[in-house]
């Protein structure tokens, strides 16, 4: 259905394959009191915010990454009053050191632009920590940050939540390389209400 409506535009393929986000979390994905959660491309905090609702505002710890200056500016905002919340500025891709950035303040902001700023490792983000789930929306990373998080991967397979629609490819590549790292993952593929593709996702557990 995803692959008919990019090569159709017709909307009604979207539809065929539309789950609502709450059968995510009553079929596949688990969560006790104690998750570590790791939110890479964290924008305002949306997704800190309803992963809170869903464990009822009991976890072990939450570390959130957000590489847009003013947007982490208003995640902090957002989510300063959480417990055992950790934000870091920083964008996260396969390496440790610096990388160009475009500041657009938003989700225009990308890879690739004239300002230096801190680039993180999945590992290094999660340096001391022991997370058991991992969300990843930045923009068209996902295959660098999760190439960068390999030993997370497999030492503690935390369950995962990757956009997989920045790309054309990434639903296949993504999942492709989730397997390559832990062939005991069972990967899902879910399409949300939205429109156009955006929110096609890759679960794993």
């Amino acid at each position: 259905g995803y692959y008919d409506f990019i090569f159709s535009g017709e909307l009604k393929h979207l539809k065929e394959i539309t789950t609502d986000e709450n059968e995510v979390y009553e079929n596949i994905i688990h969560f006790s009191s104690d998750e570590v959660f790791v939110d890479v491309g964290a924008y305002r905090g949306d997704t800190v915010d309803s992963f809170v609702k869903r464990v009822n505002g009991k976890y072990s710890k939450i570390v959130a990454a957000e590489p847009d200056k003013k947007t982490y500016n208003k995640l902090i905002s957002n989510c300063e009053h959480l417990e055992n919340f950790t934000s870091v500025n920083c964008a996260v891709t396969g390496f440790d050191g610096e990388i160009g950035f475009s500041q657009a303040g938003g989700r225009q902001s990308a890879i690739g632009g004239s300002d230096l700023i801190k680039s993180l490792s999945l590992k290094a983000l999660c340096e001391n920590i022991e997370p058991s789930f991992i969300k990843i929306d930045s923009e068209g990373c996902e295959y660098e940050i999760l190439s960068g998080g390999r030993d997370i991967l497999k030492n503690f397979k935390p369950k995962l939540n990757v956009a997989a629609y920045h790309k054309f490819s990434d639903v296949f590549e993504l999942a492709l390389l989730i397997n390559d790292i832990n062939p005991d993952y069972k990967i899902y593929l879910r399409h949300h209400p939205y429109i156009p593709a955006w929110d096609t996702l890759i679960y794993c557990v």
